[in-house]
């Protein structure tokens, strides 16, 4: 709060000091609006730390939180912007032109003027130059972008609309996500952000963001801010594929925040079937190398509790053997099945 001080006269060394506690009061009245911290307390501050901590990837892990959202006035024209230019003195000049895909624009009486990579305040001050040498004293130019067309985000993969779409300011990743319509089916639990330089020439880098579960409040999707020019790619599920001696063989996709288990494929896949050879079951992987791996699973003691499950990995075959000598028990069974039926119709 400012205080107003009446001066009334003094002596001139009063008078100086005066003046003096007066400037030094406005300053440190200053400097306690601009010292604060935005957003709160240093408490507030600390909370949201561990927020980030808690939701698993930090939104400054690595440049996450980088380049920062530019404002208006530091927007640097792009390929396909719509410019809105007029000038005072000469409204016949006035004109909407729309940036080529290589960077320029053309005026009348100025011809092909490259506008890429300029700020407004630059564009303006170039235009005002070159009519200032031949044709207008003194010219005054607005230059206004009416169609923003260069901050392009694209999207891909397990997306219901993946595109490119136009963006200004600052969007989240779920935002970026509900503009392609959502997740499909298939998506997988993770999406991939590739975001280039802060510099031009300098390489992109690419960021693994979990998404979460965003009916589950203890393990939301992590939302961090995408940029124009960001890449998001949705990765899709791995696939899981369970076959023999089960009930309903296939693919199943490896969703959910939990890992998918040999038991809970063997769930998916509604069962063994009577057949089964639990203690023989097999899971093919191949590995990064390229190599194939065969890994016994004894069923029976993971259904026992006797060793732990199995994590499944994308790619995984799960395959369960059928008994040699419970297929022929079952069809001996199946085989006296039917004569006792056919007996029973036919005395």
């Amino acid at each position: 709060m400012l205080r107003t001080f009446t001066l009334r006269q003094s002596p001139p060394t009063c008078l100086f000091a005066k003046t003096a506690f007066v400037l030094l009061s406005i300053a440190l009245a200053a400097g306690a609006v601009h010292g604060a911290p935005a957003g709160g307390s240093a408490a507030n501050g600390h909370s949201a730390s561990k927020s980030e901590q808690a939701s698993g990837v930090s939104p400054r892990a690595g440049t996450l939180d980088e380049p920062r959202p530019v404002d208006a006035a530091e927007y640097r024209i792009g390929p396909n912007d719509l410019l809105a230019i007029s000038v005072v003195q000469a409204p016949e000049l006035d004109a909407a032109v729309r940036v080529s895909d290589a960077g320029e624009i053309s005026l009348p009486l100025l011809g092909p003027l490259r506008a890429t990579g300029l700020r407004v305040d630059q564009l303006e001050a170039q235009i005002e130059r070159l009519l200032g040498a031949k044709y207008i004293r003194m010219p005054d130019v607005t230059v206004q972008v009416a169609e923003l067309h260069s901050q392009p985000v694209s999207v891909l993969g397990a997306v219901s609309k993946p595109g490119v779409f136009q963006i200004r300011g600052r969007y989240t990743l779920l935002e970026i996500l509900s503009l392609a319509g959502g997740l499909t089916e298939d998506a997988g639990n993770t999406a991939l952000i590739v975001r280039k330089g802060a510099h031009p020439g300098a390489a992109a880098t690419t960021f693994q963001v979990p998404l979460g579960d965003p009916t589950d409040f203890r393990n939301a999707p992590v939302d961090v801010a995408i940029y124009p020019g960001d890449v998001v790619n949705v990765q899709t599920a791995g696939i899981v594929y369970v076959v023999g001696a089960v009930n309903k063989p296939g693919s199943f996709a490896i969703r959910g925040n939990h890992a998918l288990t040999v038991l809970r494929a063997i769930a998916v896949a509604e069962g063994f079937t009577p057949t089964a050879a639990k203690r023989d079951a097999v899971i093919l992987r191949t590995n990064a190398a390229g190599e194939r791996l065969d890994l016994t699973v004894d069923l029976s003691a993971i259904l026992a509790r006797k060793t732990d499950d199995v994590a499944l990995q994308s790619a995984d075959v799960l395959f369960v053997p059928v008994s040699g000598g419970k297929a022929v028990a079952r069809a001996a069974i199946d085989a006296l099945a039917r004569i006792v039926t056919f007996r029973g119709v036919i005395p």
